[in-house]
Formats: C-alpha cells, sequence, structure tokens
C-alpha cells in the first residue's frame, strides 16, 4: 500500500492564562486569620496616642509635706479658683517627720506654681471664725492652689491652713505679744468696732521669746495703720469694777467674745504718723481708756 502521508505535528499549546481570584473569591479563612490582630493594635495605637497626648500636657510634679492628709487620696483634684489644674498622683507618710506625703502631678498651664505655689488641703470646716469647705463633705478632699504674690517664695509651700487672703493684695503686718490667749487665724481686726482685715497666723517668734500675729488689712482700711497706731487683744469679756460707776461689762462684739480679734486705734496728738508699708512690726499693747477717744482725721490727703 502506498505510504499515508503523516499528519504534520501540531504546534504545542499555550500555557493556560493565571487567573487570580478576585478580592471576593478569596478565602475568607485568611481574613479570620487577620481579624483577631488587628484589634489589639488598633488599641495599642489609641493606647499610645492618649500617652503622647498626656505627656505633652503634662507639666512639673511636686511633692508636698503636709501635718495632716485628711483623707486626701489618689486622683484627688488640685484646684485652682474653680479650674482643675492637676491630680494627686500618689499620698503616703514620712515616719521620721510625721507628715504626710502627697505627690501632685499640675498641668503645663499651671507650670508657674512649681517656682512659687501655695497648695493647701480643702476639706469640711466649721467654726465659729470660719464656714468653708463644705463641697468636700459629699465630694472628695481637694488640694487649692494659688501663686505667692508677694515675691517672697521660691519654691512650692505647703500650707495647714488656707491663706486669709489668696489675691495678695492688702497690708501684711505683724504684731508681737507675750502669749496668743484665744487669738487663732481668721479672727476679726476691727477699728471701732468695724471689721476691717483678719489675722493669717499665730505662731511662735524664731527665738521662742514671744507670740508672732500676722495679721492682714483690706487694701481699703490699710490707711487707717500708722507707724504710731497700737493694736489690743479684744477678746473675751472684761470686768471692770470701779468705785463711783459700779460694775460695768466691757466687750467689742459677740463675735470677739466668741472667737476674740485685735482692735486698733491711732492717736491724734501730734497728729498721725505716716503710713506704714507691709511688713512693718507692732507690739501688742495692753488695753487703755484713753484709747476709745482717740478719733484723728485719716482721711486720703488731698493732691
Amino acid at each position: 500500500m502506498p505510504d499515508t502521508p503523516s499528519t504534520p505535528p501540531s504546534p504545542t499549546s499555550p500555557p493556560p492564562a493565571l487567573v487570580r481570584p478576585r478580592r471576593s473569591d478569596r478565602d475568607p479563612r485568611s481574613l479570620a486569620a487577620i481579624l483577631p490582630w488587628l484589634v489589639p493594635l488598633a488599641a495599642a495605637a489609641l493606647v499610645l496616642a492618649l500617652v503622647v497626648q498626656s505627656a505633652a500636657s503634662r507639666g512639673p510634679r511636686i511633692t508636698l509635706r503636709f501635718s495632716d492628709g485628711y483623707g486626701l487620696r489618689e486622683n484627688d483634684p488640685v484646684m485652682h479658683r474653680g479650674v482643675q489644674i492637676g491630680r494627686v498622683r500618689a499620698t503616703g507618710v514620712d515616719l521620721p517627720s510625721r507628715k504626710a506625703v502627697v505627690t501632685i502631678d499640675l498641668d503645663k498651664s499651671a507650670a508657674d506654681l512649681h517656682r512659687s505655689g501655695r497648695f493647701w488641703i480643702v476639706r469640711p470646716e466649721l467654726s465659729l471664725s470660719r464656714v468653708s469647705g463644705l463641697e468636700t463633705i459629699v465630694g472628695p478632699r481637694y488640694i487649692a492652689a494659688d501663686l505667692d504674690t508677694t515675691g517672697a517664695a521660691t519654691r512650692p509651700v505647703a500650707l495647714d491652713t488656707p491663706p486669709s487672703d489668696t489675691s495678695g493684695d492688702g497690708l501684711r503686718l505683724v504684731i508681737r505679744a507675750h502669749r496668743a490667749g484665744s487669738l487663732a487665724a481668721g479672727s476679726p481686726v476691727s477699728y471701732r468696732e468695724m471689721r476691717i482685715g483678719e489675722i493669717s497666723h499665730v505662731a511662735l517668734a524664731s527665738d521662742g521669746r514671744s507670740v508672732e500675729i500676722g495679721i492682714q488689712i483690706e487694701p481699703a482700711h490699710a490707711r487707717l495703720v500708722r507707724a504710731n497706731s497700737v493694736f489690743w487683744n479684744v477678746s473675751g469679756i472684761g470686768l471692770d469694777l470701779g468705785i463711783v460707776g459700779g460694775l460695768k461689762l466691757k466687750a467689742e462684739s459677740l463675735r470677739t467674745i466668741l472667737v476674740g480679734g485685735l482692735a486698733l486705734a491711732t492717736p491724734e496728738r501730734p497728729g498721725p504718723a505716716e503710713p506704714v508699708a507691709s511688713g512693718h512690726e507692732f507690739t501688742l499693747s495692753e488695753f487703755e481708756e484713753e484709747f476709745t477717744r482717740w478719733a484723728p482725721d485719716l482721711g486720703v490727703p488731698s493732691k
């Protein structure tokens, strides 16, 4: 038989094209494997952002020592004129000094308090001379802060009692006495039985030989105090048994009977002396009937 011509070989067929699966065709099991990692990564990123933001807004850290902590706790607020400017970071006790140690973190906006700030613990206080901190009966204790505008403070100061005047205005004087009697911080200072200031603090002198009574006169009444003025204690009730007048009861007011206080008078002859500046010192005088008769003209001099 004649040879049958062979069929020429067919060209090689191209390999099938690689078809990528569409996104919707992916295995859902791969997404399920990735999803558990996304949640902690997002949480870690959020925490890192909060930490960076907190560090950027945080100011200095201050350690204060008070005679008593009055139940102050961690995270209690630090306030300045009704605005929170920081928070209590930690509380503790220094046994050798018998002091309560409180560490606070201030906001960056309150950084100036790190150099010349005054701090005190606000707690409920109800007495004849002061009513304050009543909001802490149902709320937390807190630390109040203010700037010392006198220029004397170069570091933070922890106060056991609130300052008598947080504005820094007024005339600050020191009265030296042999004993404190019933005088205490918050007791009034009066002129003709009108309140013109108050006692800011009572403490022993550094040498222990006298008592220092710090007072603050309101700015409007600073002109009443002159270099020859006298101060005396009007605390309590005095009895004067005279031969002619009989028994006399002497007391400035009900308030001074209960909480004590100081009175001020300025002689009129040989004329009122010059006004005094803050820091001037007086010696506490014994009361004399003549004081009540002094009536100098202490008006503002004409220009």
